[in-house]
């Protein structure tokens, strides 16, 4: 049988943690300080005083059975403000006990090197749940940036081809993580990687505990004998992912090690088969859903849990119609998919339209415009009478192929009901679109935090102006609940 981790309580703060005897090795302290970037990924976490990182935080109780994690930085959108509360159901919408709430300790790590936002969100937090600190079931950590490593390497060394802005927020994460990871392995026996802007499946914390403690409780083995290393509750990047906390450690130091040769989701599976797990472990369902649209680097993105069931954009029912010119056969009706995307598309166009869909299996098709003009439309009408309107997503020209048919001059715009049989009345500027390849409307965060409409029947997309070029629509995205 797997022997249980003992609970340590986080060490007092070392008073001559920068002294060392001449000739001793140079531990990850010495090389932090007093310039930041100059540490190497070769020192040893646990060089780093548990006290060096926290902001605030108490023993946990004796009842938690596993740590969950995750980092935050500044955003459009600080999604962890509601996170807290939503995952132990002290917010609406998940279903969590009090016994449930009792068996986790939450680690936020904020990791934005503005120190100006990790005081004034810290101090938030503290507001916010001054309960479950004095209960020792939230902590709140910042490394500080002098214990990072070089993050500039890109030029020269840009890896998968990203931009340097890219290279250095994915290096920058692995250590984020690492230090988050090597501050929660001694408050529980497990240790579970989540993210700031997940909606999460009622009684998760039950659903995992008996997970855990049942089939894959510590006398599990492979068949190789060897115990499991990492159980997936969630299918997306780095979240829902459980390790044991006394090999948590590992993972993190994995991290520090190679911060800057490849993004963490590709160093998990490479850590899962040096620690002899054969194959992934996963959970029959996915137990966190990704809401968050705004994204650290700026923009959008759109990624879903499929497996979670409630959908982020639920796309009411609706029909898509316009007044544009288009080339043939690539109609509206590949832009807008109620009640969501199919899980494998295999779309019907000419494809031979497209270098796109060249030597493809299963084929994406799109709206394409052509001789756009001033006034020229695509609108979403819905089956319903109207819709109190949470959030519109639209995506412009395809990436790899027609990344330049983008609308120059244009805006996303909203409706209620028309009058006398019509569809739609009066149309209000939503959102107010200039060349993008995305845009994005959500409610109480945008420029326009309020809808022109209280209950919208139309969505359209529009030209302010004609243009030379032609217009792809990859997809619009509506949430209303």
């Amino acid at each position: 049988a797997r022997r249980r981790r003992r609970r340590q309580k986080p060490p007092r703060p070392a008073e001559a943690a920068h002294a060392r005897a001449p000739g001793a090795q140079a531990t990850l302290l010495d090389l932090a300080a007093p310039v930041a970037g100059e540490v190497s990924p070769l020192a040893s976490l646990r060089d780093v005083p548990l006290d060096r990182l926290r902001i605030f935080g108490k023993s946990p109780p004796k009842s938690v059975k596993f740590a969950v994690g995750f980092g935050s930085v500044k955003r459009k959108k600080d999604y962890i403000l509601d996170t807290v509360g939503t995952m132990l159901g002290m917010n609406e919408g998940t279903a969590v006990s009090q016994a449930e709430r009792a068996m986790v300790v939450v680690v936020a790590h904020l990791a934005d090197f503005n120190m100006s936002w990790v005081q004034w969100m810290s101090g938030k937090l503290q507001s916010s749940y001054e309960k479950l600190i004095n209960d020792g079931q939230f902590h709140v950590i910042h490394a500080p940036q002098e214990l990072y490593p070089k993050l500039d390497m890109c030029p020269p060394e840009c890896f998968y081809k990203d931009e340097p802005t890219r290279v250095k927020w994915r290096s920058k994460q692995n250590i984020d993580y690492a230090y988050l990871m090597h501050y929660s392995a001694s408050l529980a026996d497990y240790y579970l990687q989540i993210e700031d802007d997940l909606s999460f499946a009622s009684n998760w914390i039950s659903k995992i505990y008996t997970h855990i403690s049942g089939p894959f409780s510590p006398k599990y083995r492979t068949k190789t004998g060897s115990p499991w290393r990492l159980i997936d509750f969630a299918t997306l990047g780095f979240i829902g992912k459980m390790f044991y906390s006394d090999e948590v450690t590992r993972m993190a130091q994995m991290l520090f090690l190679l911060y800057d040769q490849q993004p963490c989701d590709l160093l998990l599976p490479v850590w899962v088969e040096i620690m002899n797990q054969p194959k992934r472990v996963r959970y029959n369902k996915a137990l966190f859903q990704h809401i968050g649209v705004f994204r650290t680097l700026g923009g959008f993105q759109t990624l879903e849990e499929r497996k979670f069931g409630k959908k982020v954009f639920d796309n009411p029912l609706g029909s898509v119609t316009g007044n544009m010119s288009i080339v043939p056969t690539y109609e509206g009706k590949f832009t807008y998919w109620s009640k969501g995307e199919p899980t494998r598309r295999n779309d019907v166009c000419d494809y031979a339209k497209s270098k796109a869909h060249h030597n493809q299996k299963h084929h994406v098709c799109w709206f394409w415009g052509t001789n756009v003009r001033q006034g020229d439309h695509v609108t979403l009408v819905f089956a319903s009478s109207g819709l109190a309107l949470k959030g519109v997503f639209v995506e412009f020209g395809h990436e790899q192929h027609h990344e330049k048919d983008v609308l120059d001059d244009g805006a996303v715009q909203v409706a209620a009901s028309g009058a006398a049989g019509k569809p739609c009345g009066k149309f209000f500027d939503l959102i107010d679109v200039k060349a993008d390849r995305m845009v994005y409307w959500e409610e109480g965060v945008s420029e326009r935090p309020v809808c022109p409409v209280g209950h919208v029947k139309c969505v359209r997309v529009v030209a302010r102006k004609a243009q030379e070029h032609n217009l792809v629509i990859m997809k619009i995205l509506v949430r209303s609940a």
